[in-house]
């Protein structure tokens, strides 16, 4: 699964920085697959990784990234600088007040966001920690502030979960759910919601 997601980040990553350098030579009048007469030498994938060489990236989230290893391997696989921002537990909304000391600060290149666990689970009966309305604003409110700070968004998809370990786990009643059916189902509807 860590491979997996190492490979997904990483292919995230070169199609982010393609079409951006695409985008640049287009802006300045040259095309993408014309080189500079000092890059002549220089295949097209040595200079993706020259342009990822001293960039930064910023992993941000909740516990799914906070333990996971997947940022670091993609950072080293593409020899780039690497901030985990990332603290077990919180929602996006508590991300939105973390952005600043945890994110903005390291003056990222590239940020991967990844909330959504924490906040799909039930206070009480169909009542969320943060809604699904107010999740799809969180993120766009998200990427502006990574936009704003001069560095990419990379929105990432929660992992399934394990509906039978989820209830005991995270302490939670499955009548909470009546409404919207299984946690798996639920966590659906928060994934949903990136692709918009």
């Amino acid at each position: 699964m860590k491979k997996l997601f190492t490979l997904l980040l990483i292919l995230c990553l070169l199609t982010l920085l393609f079409s951006c350098s695409e985008q640049e030579a287009n802006d300045s009048g040259t095309s993408a697959t014309e080189s500079s007469p000092e890059k002549t030498s220089i295949t097209e994938s040595e200079e993706e990784t020259v342009y990822l060489d001293g960039k930064k990236l910023v992993v941000f989230g909740d516990s799914i990234t906070a333990l996971g290893s997947w940022g670091r391997s993609s950072a080293n696989e593409l020899n780039m600088y690497f901030f985990n921002g990332a603290m077990g537990g919180i929602t996006s909304t508590q991300g939105i007040d973390r952005f600043d000391a945890y994110v903005a600060s390291q003056s990222p290149d590239f940020v991967t966001v990844l909330f959504g666990m924490n906040d799909l689970i039930m206070t009480a009966a169909n009542t969320p920690r943060v809604t699904p309305e107010q999740f799809g604003e969180n993120l766009k409110t998200l990427v502006e502030m990574i936009r704003d700070c001069g560095a990419v968004p990379i929105l990432m998809t929660s992992n399934p979960l394990n509906p039978d370990l989820f209830y005991s786990v995270q302490g939670q009643n499955s009548a909470w759910y009546s409404l919207v059916g299984t946690p798996l189902e639920w966590l659906d509807v928060y994934n949903e919601i990136r692709e918009r």
